[in-house]
């Protein structure tokens, strides 16, 4: 199932952030400083404190007061939403530390926060900009104690506009009592103690971002300058092996460690030592990823939690999948990404590996799903894991679509595992098995615009895939008005399996809009066939909707109370060759009994729904106005429309009038091989020409412009085509009195000049109903090739 996220069972408050509300303390341009200290007994001076920050009199470690994002009560649910990514506390005065080789802060902390989900960071920004996080703390246990933090600032030594601050984050769940921070100290050492800071994070989802070896690229930066910065990797728990950076372009550092096996497990850390007279060595890390072709659809922004229930109600999920796509690769693992709240255990996961049929999971192809432990702890909520798959033969050089699948084993009491899942717009790839009604059995549906946290890690056997390699890349002709042309579109295979694809097009915008194809306005005859135990009649009384003549059906003022009924029926309407089809017109119900319907059928037949109320509307004069869409697939040649009116006795009248149909009508210019789509399979190395028709009949001069896209399992193209609908011109005649002469190895081909002929294409090919390829576009009337098989065939065409 899905859930909106807040992901803890807690009720949620909404956290409404009034700036505008606050008086900012200091509201002028800071000053520098080069070291700072606060006990907090003279107030929040110092500070720049927005949202809920401010002097808590109910903890402090010395004296009578602290600093706290809450004080007096628990913190404030949602500060994650403000615009600075949470509730901010600056100090207000900027550091200057270009002239400082070593910073050192201290300060007294007490805290009881959320832990995993809400979050208490020290910041700094040196640009003016981008703040980078120095630390931060999230616990319900740890912190309960005061006690001194000791952080040191030699990453900010040589920088001339400092800027600190904390960041209090919050969830929209969970309110614990927060921070307190007491008797801060930030002071320079001239002596530089501190190793050198590495600016490096990394999301531990074990993602290798290079199939061709793990490129790092991160910034390095001391005071005293760098001596050396080499990378220290092992693979799969073996010797560590020292790597120095390929290369260096001021602070930047760029290391690449080689490939490896795909599903080799790399750890990774840096080892990097300043020129300082101390010699400061630091070691950050470890790191690690998973070698390997990563197959991501996710986009790591979460925004739902979804559980897997081993036994599911009506709507709930029992099974969740990710399509994913491969050619002759082996499939060795799974990343898998988690979510642990505190409330419910997770059950065992259970992955499956299936075939595609038609965009949903179909047959198993292991023998029996594989255990694989929810990733999520207490610790780490949102965690990555990895299951290793390399040993299945089922997954040796797949070639196609496959899904991966999670299911909940029925482990004890567990009835359910969770993972999450990120939005990823216009994506299909994403699939869940739910029970769709009460004693039903599972079924399977895609699930678009958002993607569950399953990826696929596969060996890079280096095949080349079939794609789509248009030729041309983009269709552009300039042809008179009224005039029919073609261009040739030649799809190309360069791969080493079939290509098998698809093409469609789409114009950019409409020949017409809203245009007005039909009305019946009842002037002068009732025109529609009026049937059922109501008689509907044309009224030109004194009475109207717009005082001209309209259609009207009355209730019966005798007899018994049943609700009778009157239908009127059009005529067949044309409704092919439009788009977007709306039916309006103008109506009066006198009273709120009864009911009235609009029907359509394509068929005479069966009728369905379009339109309908109960309820009085308009007057006399003063019609009610009503416009309602068609659905697109009525839009056929014979639809019929008709009116289905039920008044009991005594229930007033219906009346209606200006009955119109609107619909858009698109362009009809383009064709692909005088039809609408295309579709072919296309060899290795192989290639298919297709007729791109123009037709400028009706066409005013200027530009028009579609696209063409080509699909396929591997590749997507689109094909842009302009067409430029210019002054009527000569055309020029077909080429005629065409000669050839062999001297040597050259034939020679002449014809004569055509009329109005700005140059001639040369078309060649070895089979007289095969594929014919351009050899070459002349400006004169002749051409010269090799005269190299015993047998061709050529076609000239004369172009201005």
């Amino acid at each position: 199932m899905l859930f909106s996220k807040s992901l803890c069972s807690v009720c949620v408050i909404v956290l409404i952030l009034l700036t505008d509300s606050f008086t900012f303390a200091n509201d002028i341009s800071p000053k520098s400083i080069t070291e700072f200290h606060d006990d907090f007994e003279s107030g929040e001076s110092k500070w720049t404190l927005k949202y809920f920050w401010g002097i808590d009199p109910q903890y402090k470690y010395s004296g009578s007061y602290s600093l706290s994002e809450s004080p007096y009560v628990n913190y404030y649910p949602g500060s994650d939403t403000a615009p600075e990514g949470g509730a901010p506390a600056e100090i207000t005065d900027a550091f200057d530390f270009s002239s400082v080789p070593d910073v050192e802060m201290s300060f007294w902390l007490r805290y009881e926060i959320e832990p995993n989900f809400d979050f208490l960071h020290l910041q700094s920004c040196t640009d003016g900009i981008n703040w980078f996080t120095l630390k931060s703390w999230s616990s319900d246990t740890e912190g309960l104690i005061w006690y001194q933090e000791n952080i040191p600032l030699g990453c900010l030594a040589g920088f001339s506009d400092v800027h600190i601050r904390f960041l209090f984050c919050s969830d929209g769940a969970v309110e614990m009592s927060g921070s307190n921070i007491d008797d801060i100290d930030i002071v320079p050492n001239y002596n530089d103690v501190t190793p050198p800071y590495i600016y490096y994070t990394k999301l531990e989802d074990y993602y290798d971002n290079n199939p061709d070896g793990f490129e790092i690229q991160t910034q390095i930066t001391d005071f005293s300058g760098i001596n050396y910065a080499n990378v220290l990797y092992k693979v799969d728990g073996g010797t560590e092996i020292s790597l120095p950076p390929s290369s260096v372009n001021g602070d930047v550092y760029s290391f690449t460690i080689p490939a490896q096996y795909a599903g080799s497990y790399v750890e990774f850390r840096f080892d990097c030592e300043d020129m300082s007279a101390n010699s400061n060595q630091s070691y950050i890390g470890p790191f690690f990823y998973r070698a390997g072709l990563h197959q991501i659809y996710d986009t790591e922004d979460i925004v739902r939690l979804v559980e897997v229930m081993n036994n599911p109600d009506v709507g709930e999920y029992k099974e969740i999948s990710v399509r994913h796509t491969v050619f002759r690769d082996d499939i060795v693992g799974a990343v898998i990404r988690g979510y642990f709240n505190g409330g419910t255990v997770n059950g065992t996961m259970l992955i499956q590996v299936y075939t595609d049929d038609n965009g949903l999971p179909g047959t198993p192809l292991l023998p029996a799903p594989v255990p694989f432990t929810n990733p999520a702890t207490f610790s780490d909520p949102e965690g990555w894991g990895y299951l290793d798959l390399s040993s299945y033969p089922q997954l040796k050089n797949l070639e196609g679509e496959y899904h991966l699948g999670i299911a909940c084993d029925s482990d004890g009491s567990y009835g359910s595992t969770a993972t999450l899942l990120s939005y990823n717009l216009g994506s299909d790839r994403s699939c869940n098995k739910y029970i769709p009604s009460e004693g039903s059995e599972p079924v399977w549906e895609i699930t678009n615009d958002y993607v569950y946290y399953i990826r696929a890690v596969t060996t890079n056997n280096d095949l080349i895939p079939p794609t789509i390699s248009p030729d041309p890349t983009e269709v552009t002709v300039l042809l008179p008005s009224d005039f029919i042309s073609n261009a040739i579109l030649a799809i190309n295979n360069p791969g080493e399996a079939t290509l098998n694809f698809t093409g469609i097009f789409e114009y950019d915008g409409y020949f017409k809009t809203d245009s007005t194809f039909y009305d019946e306005n009842f002037d002068s005859d009732l025109d529609w066939i009026p049937t059922g135990e109501l008689a509907w009649y044309m009224d030109n009384g004194t009475s109207s909707l717009d005082g001209t003549p309209f259609s009207r059906i009355d209730a019966l003022t005798s007899g018994g109370s049943t609700t009778k009924y009157g239908i009127l029926t059009s005529g067949y309407i044309n409704t092919s060759g439009y788009e977007n089809l709306k039916l309006d017109f103008d109506y009066y119900r006198s009273l709120s009994t009864g009911s009235y319907e609009i029907e359509i059928s394509t068929d005479g037949i069966n009728w369905n729904y379009l339109w309908g109320g109960t309820g009085a509307a308009g007057a006399w004069d003063s019609p009610y106005h009503r416009s309602v869409n068609i659905p697109e697939q009525y839009c056929v040649p014979e639809l019929q429309i008709r009116l289905n009116v039920g008044l009991p006795k005594n229930g007033g009248l219906f009346a209606i009038d200006n009955i119109t149909l609107k619909g858009t009508v698109p362009y009809s210019w383009l064709t692909l091989d005088g039809s609408n789509t295309i579709s072919g399979s296309i060899p290795v190395s192989g290639s298919d020409n297709f007729t791109v028709g123009f037709d400028t009949s009706g066409l005013t001069q200027g530009d028009y412009t579609a696209s063409i896209y080509l699909n396929s399992i591997y590749s997507n193209v689109i094909v842009p085509v302009t067409l430029s609908v210019g002054a009527q011109q000569d055309i020029p005649s077909v080429p005629s009195n065409i000669t050839f002469t062999i001297s040597g190895s050259d034939l020679t081909i002449d014809w004569d000049i055509s009329p109005s002929a700005t140059s001639y294409d040369v078309y060649s090919s070895d089979d007289p109903y095969g594929t014919f390829s351009l050899e070459q576009n002349v400006t004169i009337n002749q051409i010269t090739l090799p005269a190299v098989m015993s047998k061709k065939f050529y076609y000239i065409i004369a172009k201005n």
